[in-house]
Order: structure tokens, then sequence, then C-alpha cells
């Protein structure tokens, strides 16, 4: 699919979860580039693409092996969700006031 077929709606939500998957790399990455702490250059992942006529946007950021059980029991916890529950629990947490991360695990 060529760029000046899609649909200009969809190209702004794929770029709009694409800044915010950048948005977390920079605040929640463990991996600091920057030899100066209070830069926010961080080390990820993100990828975006399209499969099966369907764009995608996949963040990953490395994260401390101590975070591994909450995060999984979170994203566990999310996995069981139909699309429908997925979309009100994400308004929720849109709603509710940010936290400052302790961890990477704190996010789900």
């Amino acid at each position: 699919m060529l760029q000046e077929d899609t649909d200009a709606s969809v190209a702004k939500r794929v770029f709009s979860i694409f800044i915010e998957q950048a948005q977390n790399v920079v605040r929640y990455s463990v991996t600091r580039i920057a030899k100066d702490p209070t830069l926010p250059i961080s080390a990820g992942l993100i990828i975006a693409g399209m499969d099966m006529g369907r764009f995608f946007v996949a963040c990953g950021n490395e994260l401390p092996r101590k975070d591994v059980p909450l995060l999984s029991a979170r994203l566990g916890g999310l996995a069981t969700m139909s699309p429908e529950e997925l979309q009100a629990h994400y308004r929720t947490k849109l709603r509710e006031p940010r936290m400052k991360a302790v961890s990477a695990a704190a996010l789900a």
C-alpha cells in the first residue's frame, strides 16, 4: 500500500501511536545513552509497518529483571481483555493522574 492510498485519519492515528511509543522509550527506558542523566536520551525499539493490509506499531524497552514478574502479571490481565474492555481500560488510565514511574513495570 502506498502512502497516497492511505486515508489521512488512519495516517494520523498511526503517527499518534508512534509518537506515544517514542515518548514511552524516552521516559521509561532503563538504558540511558546520554552521559548527563538529566538529558532524556534513551535506547529502545520502535517498529512501524503493515501486515495483511493493516498498520502496526510495536515498541520495546529493556527492563530490569526484578520488574519482569510484576509486568508479566499486569500484561497477563490485559491479554485476557476483549477489544472493548481494553478500550475502556485505556480510557480509564488516561483519566488517572500521571504517576511518576519508579520502574518500567509500573506502566501496565
